[in-house]
């Protein structure tokens, strides 16, 4: 991966608010590479050393009320500085270098964004940065709970990025903006995602047997469900296969994306594009439900990216296709996800809906 692939990926993260830990050697750019990152996005940044703190320090510290004779846990000063701003970035650096004990108190402030008793805003994201543990002062493994809380990213050490740095000044480039509903792509995603887990079930939970790999990532329920929001969120922008590659390997490990890939690539779906300026040319296959589902969700997919009322039109058709050929039961889904994204002006008074007048009286 080289600089600018590794600025998206991370750029990618910070905006879909997914936990992000940046593997790399020390003194290899990753604290500056972060905070240009969200200066580029206009977002404040609380850089947080693991390695100088307490668990106190996330875990709150006790605070006794003698009137009620309750106590409650109170959160440090840069906490309460992210929480009133409502926005940005808490920055872990140093993580391989934090005690045991801290990696503990951490795991609520990843997975839950809370720190003692104070929540987090949701529009608070996590990033963390750890050299590799034999070459951090006084390095830890992390723990496999903690590990399996983030994408994991390898920090590339690009030579040709650096020289051009060097002569010309450091200038991060132009990174991708998510829209405001990438979010809809989650549901063709998970189609995916679910009929990949369907065919290959061993794939769903591997807890490493080697012990050198607990602190990377592996697939779990948490991990996949990770994968699924990466994956939306890659798809919503228009990101290279080779970057949305990298996010998914760092969230369910190299083995297991390399099988989600091969999954893919087999079940060769069309161009959805192709697809809804021609619905009529929609051919399905027979005895696979997983691409069926795929096929008709990728159209939705396509439509939720750049949604008119034209392409609305075109989507319903495509789906009213596919359910007179046959799989009325499995459009429906596809069909009532577009639904909720129907523009304002937009109806469904096609003839071809009738194919779906049994399901309609259902939610009349």
């Amino acid at each position: 991966m080289y600089l600018q692939q590794a600025l998206i990926a991370i750029a990618i993260c910070i905006q879909a608010k997914i936990p992000i830990l940046i593997w790399g050697s020390p003194g290899s750019g990753k604290t500056s590479a972060i905070t240009s990152i969200t200066k580029f996005f206009q977002l404040p940044i609380e850089i947080v050393l693991a390695s100088i703190r307490e668990p106190s320090d996330f875990s709150g510290l006790p605070v006794i009320d003698p009137v009620n004779k309750t106590t409650s846990f109170a959160a440090p000063d840069w906490a309460r500085r992210l929480s009133n701003k409502g926005q940005g970035v808490l920055f872990l650096d140093e993580l391989t270098t934090a005690a045991p004990a801290v990696q503990k108190a951490l795991l609520r402030v990843v997975l839950d964004k809370v720190v003692g008793d104070l929540a987090l805003p949701k529009n608070i994201a996590i990033v963390a940065a750890a050299n590799p543990p034999d070459e951090a002062a006084d390095g830890n493994d992390l723990a496999p709970p903690m590990a399996n809380r983030f994408v994991h990213l390898n920090w590339p050490n690009d030579a040709q990025a650096w020289c051009q740095g060097i002569k010309q000044g450091w200038h991060i480039g132009s990174l991708p903006l998510l829209a405001q509903n990438w979010e809809s792509q989650i549901e063709s995603v998970k189609t995916l995602i679910t009929g990949f887990i369907s065919k290959m079930p061993q794939m769903l939970y591997q807890f490493p047997s080697d012990p050198t790999q607990m602190g990377k990532a592996w697939p779990s329920n948490r991990s996949w469900d990770m994968a699924i929001r990466v994956m939306a969120a890659c798809q919503s922008a228009n990101i290279s296969d080779e970057i949305m590659y990298s996010l998914i390997a760092g969230c369910i490990g190299e083995a297991a994306a390399i099988s989600l890939s091969s999954y893919l690539r087999e079940m060769n779906l069309p161009d959805p594009e192709q697809l809804l300026a021609n619905p009529n040319s929609l051919v399905l296959p027979t005895n696979r439900h997983d691409v069926i589902q795929a096929i008709l969700m990728s159209v939705v997919s396509s439509v939720l990216r750049n949604m008119t009322i034209e392409r609305y039109r075109q989507g319903l058709k495509v789906l009213c296709k596919g359910a007179n050929d046959g799989v009325v039961d499995i459009a429906w889904p596809a069909l009532s996800v577009l639904e909720k994204h129907k523009p304002a002006d937009a109806n469904n008074a096609i003839p071809e809906m009738a194919v779906f007048k049994d399901f309609l009286k259902l939610v009349a």
